[in-house]
């Protein structure tokens, strides 16, 4: 490897490293929610590394207190369930390539709405 590479793998470590750190400040200045984790797919705990920075574990059905955006990003995880056709020949129910509906893999039930509407109307007055 010569020196102009090293060079560039360098700078594309640091930018990185940059990136990560922006995400990470960004994390910590969120709002927080606590929330009642559960797993509708599979009711065991669930392991994830957020944009590679921050790592999560969260036990089903227990409390856990989770920034807005992993919330919003853990929320629009869905999986598709398709739709079964019946074989007139014989009459059993073939799977069928056609999606009937997406299911959403977690639920979050809330447990301290009231402290993030005060938070938020805190940083809203103390914004203005």
């Amino acid at each position: 490897m010569d020196r102009e590479e090293k060079r560039k793998l360098l700078k594309q470590k640091q930018k990185v490293a940059e990136r990560q750190r922006k995400i990470l400040e960004q994390l910590e200045k969120e709002p927080k929610v606590e929330v009642i984790f559960q797993n509708l797919e599979d009711p065991v705990d669930v392991e994830f590394t957020y944009e590679n920075v921050k790592r999560y574990v969260l036990k089903h059905g227990k409390p856990v207190t989770l920034p807005v955006s992993v919330l919003k990003h853990l929320s629009s995880l869905k999986y598709p369930v398709y739709k079964y056709e019946v074989d007139l020949q014989t009459g059993q129910l073939k799977p069928s390539t056609e999606v009937a509906e997406y299911r959403h893999r977690f639920a979050f039930m809330p447990t301290n709405v009231g402290n993030l509407v005060n938070e938020n109307l805190e940083q809203q007055e103390a914004q203005a």
